[in-house]
């Protein structure tokens, strides 16, 4: 169906973080994101090229060296704030599930 299509290019993506830096996939592949609770598609994300995997990778391989040099009480720090931000933004099943239904 077109409209299909068109339903499916209207939902968010995901954008993939290579090098520090959020960027758009260009792979015509993706998968939908559903909502377990009402089964709506909430995201796609992308099923990266070969070339975006390779430059993720070697992203990688890159800044490990220095994470690897950063003291343990730092990277502490840095996960700790990872959960917090998790935290902050999230939203529960029943709560995405009630503001869907009201949208």
């Amino acid at each position: 169906h077109e409209a299909d299509g068109d339903f499916f290019r209207l939902q968010p993506t995901v954008k993939l973080l290579i090098n520090g830096e959020f960027k758009d996939s260009s792979t015509d592949s993706w998968i939908n994101v559903t909502n377990p609770a009402t089964q709506d598609v909430v995201s796609r994300l992308p099923l990266t090229t070969v070339a975006e995997f390779n430059a993720a990778v070697q992203a990688a391989k890159d800044a490990f060296p220095a994470w690897r040099a950063t003291p343990v009480p730092t990277r502490q720090r840095v996960m700790l704030k990872f959960q917090e931000l998790i935290r902050q933004n999230w939203v529960s099943p029943p709560a995405a599930a009630a503001a869907a239904a009201a949208a």
